[in-house]
């Protein structure tokens, strides 16, 4: 298979997952989702990194929270200049820095990421 045919898969997997993920002509499936952005991402699909980033860092319906798997999906989505993934990156690390996870600041942090997690879908929905 050619690069080219690699990157169509890669692109289809991806949209397929946003179509379960937003709730675009079929009915929203967060499983349905990680399950498509996992196959578009193993191929290097930075968009399918992004997202599964943000699935893993929020947990949700079928989806079991695990900031471990959420910064792997990141860094990979980081180090090919995806800009969002290099923030949430940022701000885990600051939070990270506290003395105590549980501070007030790293509350803060947590909070922020999960604003800017839930204001990019809803700009990809508008």
């Amino acid at each position: 298979m050619s690069f080219e045919q690699k990157q169509l898969d890669a692109d289809a997997q991806y949209n397929l997952g946003k179509c379960f993920h937003f709730g675009l002509g079929v009915v929203q499936d967060d499983c349905k989702a990680v399950e498509w952005y996992t196959k578009a991402a193993e191929q290097g699909h930075m968009d399918a990194q992004f997202y599964l980033g943000r699935y893993f860092y929020l947990g949700g319906t079928g989806v079991a929270q695990d900031w471990c798997k959420a910064v792997e999906w990141w860094t990979k989505a980081a180090e090919q200049g995806d800009s969002g993934a290099k923030e949430f990156l940022s701000k885990l690390r600051k939070a990270e820095q506290c003395p105590i996870m549980e501070s007030e600041s790293a509350k803060r942090i947590r909070e922020q990421i999960h604003a800017t997690a839930i204001a990019i879908a809803q700009k990809d929905l508008d």
